[in-house]
């Protein structure tokens, strides 16, 4: 762009927070999107499936702590899936 000889006075002008303001919630960005989000997805499917797997296996429910109406364990496993 033969911007080379203006390259000093935008540096002079900034100061580290004007870079840290700017660089972190685009490094935050990047991560929720190239990280997070498939980590979350591929927790979600697995949970899915092992619902499904396991969704005629019996077992006890609990209420506050005391053992209560007997439940299914793939039906407990769908209250952990997000979204």
């Amino acid at each position: 762009m033969g911007l080379d000889k203006w390259k000093e006075f935008v540096h002079f002008g900034l100061t580290s927070q004007d870079i840290n303001n700017t660089a972190i919630p685009l490094s935050l960005k990047d991560a929720l999107s190239t990280v997070y989000m498939p980590l979350l997805f591929e927790v979600r499917e697995t949970l899915a499936s092992f619902a499904d797997e396991w969704k005629d296996i019996p077992m006890l429910g609990r209420t506050h702590g005391q053992p209560a109406s007997p439940t299914k364990v793939g039906k407990r496993l769908l209250f952990l899936l997000p979204g």
